[in-house]
């Protein structure tokens, strides 16, 4: 079949996708169903994708001192999209804003106890795996909707 977007046809007519089991389409499936779960739970909670894909990336780099452009550059978002999803996930007690004292003209943003426990949720619903935190090892304080989640 002809696709009239030429990347998905390249896709599509690649050699190296000649034959898809139908295992790996039902894994494919499953993980696509467990995605739109999590993004539907998300959202009822008032977590947007933009702000999970801020909050995941920044855990998967928590060793580093991050600032605004490097998290807008590592999630493909401009400086000034991503400045408004941190303002969000800032207020909605995720993450945090540190000055740089270095250079008073970029900030550092780091996640909070909350933030971290909602990326390692989302880590463990997308791997499948019915793990409940205990609250009283995970910081959520003020973050109802977070403990609800995790417990």
């Amino acid at each position: 079949m002809i696709h009239p977007n030429s990347k998905i046809n390249k896709i599509l007519t690649s050699a190296e996708l000649a034959i898809v089991t139908p295992e790996q389409l039902s894994k494919s499936w499953n993980m696509l169903e467990t995605l739109e779960e999590l993004i539907s739970e998300l959202r009822e909670f008032g977590v947007s994708l933009a702000a999970l894909h801020a909050v995941v990336w920044l855990y998967l780099h928590e060793d580093k001192e991050i600032c605004l452009g490097q998290l807008a550059s590592g999630i493909g978002m401009s400086k000034a999209a991503i400045t408004h999803v941190v303002d969000l996930i800032e207020k909605q007690g995720f993450a945090k804003r540190i000055a740089n004292k270095l250079d008073r003209r970029s900030v550092f943003v780091r996640l909070t106890p909350s933030g971290r426990a909602l990326a390692r949720w989302v880590s463990f619903k997308i791997s499948g795996v019915n793990l409940s935190f205990q609250p009283s090892r995970i910081d959520c304080s003020g973050h109802d909707e977070l403990q609800m989640l995790t417990s």
